[in-house]
């Protein structure tokens, strides 16, 4: 599985180090040039890469800083399985690799599968405007410009001075 040149799994070579064509006929393995990197072909399956917009494979990490392994879903949206050490997950607005003493604040919380979430995003959180809060449904501060009623409801400053809500 060696091209003239020695790239592993390269089935077409250029030169000495560069492969144009991976093999491809291992059930177990997909191999591809990642861009930038023409001198090894490396495993699909192990998730560590993906195809951006101009069709080149590139790491993880170059679309999610400190991603580890990703995928893109059935949108074409890019996202981040696990993260590298000693990054974790966060999903907020986009996932995000970050270190795990910054989700110890409350702008963060622990979702029912032990994932980490951001509590301003409406994706994840069903207090909506929220900055910090303890879990999903209980908010202990609002976005600026909110005002928090009843741990679970941010109205806006100006809905408040309208009268439109009674504390």
């Amino acid at each position: 599985k060696k091209c003239s040149t020695g790239v592993e799994n390269c089935l077409k070579c250029e030169s000495a180090n560069h492969c144009n064509e991976c093999i491809n006929n291992d059930d177990d393995k997909e191999y591809a040039i990642i861009e930038g990197d023409n001198e090894h072909c490396q495993d699909l399956k192990t998730k560590k890469y993906f195809k951006d917009s101009n069709n080149k494979y590139r790491l993880c990490e170059y679309g999610i800083t400190n991603c580890d392994t990703c995928e893109k879903d059935r949108y074409n949206i890019l996202k981040c399985l696990t993260c590298k050490s000693p990054y974790v997950l966060v999903h907020s607005d986009i996932d995000e690799c970050i270190e795990e003493d910054q989700v110890l604040n409350k702008n963060y919380f622990t979702d029912e599968d032990g994932n980490y979430a951001s509590c301003g995003n409406n994706l994840y959180h069903s207090v909506e405007n929220c900055q910090t809060c303890n879990d999903k449904d209980t908010c202990l501060t609002c976005k600026s410009g909110y005002q928090l009623v009843n741990s679970n409801l941010c109205i806006s400053n100006s809905d408040l001075k309208k009268n439109k809500y009674i504390k």
